[in-house]
């Protein structure tokens, strides 16, 4: 899809435009792409025989759309995308939302390139399911909650959806995306974080330059994350190198594609001015006083992100315990059965720690998951996921974080009650130990010396913490015993 991009867009002082390189290089991808197909229609993604459904759905739009793209068909290669169109009619992902927006489209281009109008109605009726599930704050459900760049990848295939077909509902879903996401695009230009379910941090802007000429939102977010291109924030800076082929550089290229010749001007963004908004389902609190914004993800333990005067000047990422060798327990797990209270300016989040069982790979374990995965099929990814990224194992130990919101300065106070558990308590590093790639990728605050002693030997641990609203500085003091 992204050759056939380079190969069709009019860029300015372009080599790949028109290059007959280009387009056989784009042909070949598409070919090798319909040899590697499953009978059933499905594809794998890491493991053989996988058959998975994130594959093929991403792999169908982007090559129904390079067909369409290029002006070029191939028996074998259309014959794939009628194959993978029917696979994913007779499938569906319901944890990884942004995986089903991806087949809507795909059902789509697969119809404009077919002429087969059962894959419109597919796709339609997909529309209907997904639209349904949207939460009436915005979000799309990631693994159980809201994850800010996942939101923005759903956004990306919905716009796309919505430019082939003119479809209304589809809009309409894009709108109360864009209303939801505006609360999460920070000062610094970067967006999400260790708030979110998925704990991402990149937004896609395919979506936003599609919708600029009529959702002033949409304009704003886009002319936020556009200021900070080339920067270390930068919302495309916020993956690991092995996402760009995929879906983040022909999103880029869609985005100057879509870009509309006049772009509305922007209303001012959450973090720009003054609110205080608290999204009960999703447990997101966002905040601006004065200089200052606060996000802060209370059913994931109260983690949060500081921003004033334009950067980040604070963060938390909550607790881990090392209960025993391969076994932590985390309060920076997302858990809707936490219990919250909010009053005036105090917010106070108590429950259970999350035991989290860390999977060291080796040689032998590699090939048992390689043999399984023949055996298995497409039933070994919802087993591992089950195990790897589904946790929902509590400890015996809990925590109570309470926050005081004040004038000057945010006042915390952390309360871990081991519960004769034993084992090393420390602070929560930014990343987290859900197993989520798209999170787990290079930044240079990483180089910054954290404290991982931590307190050991201890039943409870507190600690009281006032952070300045706008510097950051904090002042801090533990108590054990």
């Amino acid at each position: 899809m992204t050759l056939a991009l380079l190969y069709a867009m009019p860029l300015a002082g372009s080599p790949y435009r028109g290059n007959a390189n280009i387009h056989a290089w784009a042909q070949a991808g598409l070919q090798f792409w319909a040899r590697r197909q499953h009978r059933d229609g499905a594809f794998d993604e890491y493991y053989p025989c996988e058959h998975g459904y994130i594959p093929t759905s991403f792999s169908l739009y982007a090559a129904a759309e390079a067909c369409r793209v290029l002006k070029w068909t191939d028996d074998a290669v259309v014959a794939s995308c009628v194959r993978a169109a029917h696979y994913l009619v007779g499938t569906a992902e319901r944890q990884a939302l942004n995986q089903e927006s991806a087949a809507i489209p795909g059902l789509y281009a697969t119809y404009l390139l077919t002429g087969e109008t059962q894959f419109k109605a597919a796709a339609e009726k997909k529309l209907a399911w997904l639209c349904a599930e949207q939460s009436a704050e915005g979000w799309f459900a990631e693994y159980g909650g809201a994850d800010i760049g996942y939101l923005s990848t759903t956004l990306d295939f919905l716009a796309e959806y919505w430019r082939m077909s003119g479809d209304a509902q589809a809009y309409a879903a894009c709108e109360r995306i864009v209303d939801f996401a505006r609360y999460f695009v920070h000062q610094d230009g970067s967006a999400g974080g260790q708030y979110g379910s998925r704990n991402t941090e990149y937004f896609l802007l395919s979506g936003l330059s599609a919708m600029a000429d009529r959702s002033a939102a949409a304009a704003a977010i886009l002319s936020r994350l556009r200021r900070q291109t080339g920067q270390s924030e930068w919302a495309y800076a916020a993956f690991d190198d092995r996402y760009i082929c995929h879906n983040m550089m022909h999103s880029l290229l869609r985005a100057v594609r879509n870009a509309p010749a006049e772009i509305l001007p922007s209303a001012p963004l959450p973090c720009e001015t003054d609110h205080e908004r608290y999204f009960s389902e999703s447990g997101l609190l966002s905040m601006r006083r004065g200089d200052s914004h606060l996000i802060c993800g209370i059913k994931k333990g109260g983690v949060m992100r500081l921003f004033s005067g334009g950067r980040e000047v604070f963060c938390d990422f909550g607790y881990r315990l090392e209960e025993t060798p391969g076994r932590t327990a985390a309060t920076n797990w997302l858990n809707h059965e936490l219990t919250v209270r909010r009053e005036g300016d105090w917010v106070e989040v108590t429950g259970p720690l999350t035991e989290v069982p860390q999977q060291a790979i080796t040689t032998w374990r590699h090939m048992a998951l390689r043999l399984a995965a023949k055996v298995l099929g497409r039933r070994l990814i919802p087993m591992l996921k089950k195990r790897l990224i589904f946790v929902d194992r509590r400890s015996p130990a809990r925590f109570a974080r309470a926050i005081h919101i004040g004038s000057q300065r945010l006042e915390i106070e952390d309360r871990i009650e081991l519960v004769g558990r034993g084992g090393r308590l420390y602070r929560a590093g930014k990343f987290s130990l859900r197993h989520v790639a798209s999170s787990k990728y290079y930044q240079p605050d990483e180089l910054a010396v954290v404290d991982r002693e931590g307190w050991q030997g201890a039943g409870t641990i507190v600690v009281r913490r006032r952070v300045d609203w706008s510097t950051g500085v904090v002042e801090s003091e533990v108590a054990t015993n």
